[in-house]
């Protein structure tokens, strides 16, 4: 593929990762139809080139939800079970490209078993995983949505065990 064939953001988004602009590179991979972009004769793309330099932050951003988030909003808890038992309970604190965790989608969602699953292996820091970075809360979303009801139990017994 020569330089000619590519569109005009798909040349801005080569040059954002080849000079290593990862905000850029991001706020261009805002456009779905952009992700598909190869970015030079070897077919890689921005998310391949985002892996090779090994910055994190960006393949994070890049990817948005992973498999547990997914599993979270649809409430497979099973899944959610599984993928934490192969991996890592870690796993529940990785914001999406909303700043959103696994368990914050469950509860928004309402889906109960799968808010538990995530909560009770979250343990300790499960409250850290209640809050988007925008500062909506968990509890705010879920009374929003009408479906704090069936939450507030299991909030307020841990809530209380933790001496809040």
């Amino acid at each position: 593929m020569g330089e000619f064939d590519l569109t005009g953001k798909e040349m801005e988004l080569r040059f954002a990762v080849k000079n290593r602009k990862w905000k850029r590179v991001v706020q261009i991979y805002d456009d779905p139809e952009i992700r598909k972009s190869r970015i030079n004769r070897w077919g890689d793309t921005a998310l391949y080139a985002a892996i090779e330099t090994e910055d994190t932050a960006t393949v994070e951003r890049l990817i948005g939800d992973t498999p547990l988030h997914c599993a979270a909003s649809r409430g497979s808890a099973c899944i959610c079970a599984a993928i934490i038992g192969m991996f890592h309970k870690s796993l529940i604190g990785v914001r999406n490209n909303s700043e959103e965790t696994p368990l914050f989608l469950a509860a928004f969602h309402d889906h109960r078993v799968a808010f538990l699953v995530l909560h009770l292996a979250a343990g300790e820091d499960s409250p850290l995983y209640w809050r988007r970075n925008n500062g909506d809360s968990m509890p705010h979303c879920t009374i929003r949505r009408e479906y704090f009801g069936t939450y507030t139990s299991e909030l307020t017994s841990y809530l209380s065990n933790k001496g809040y």
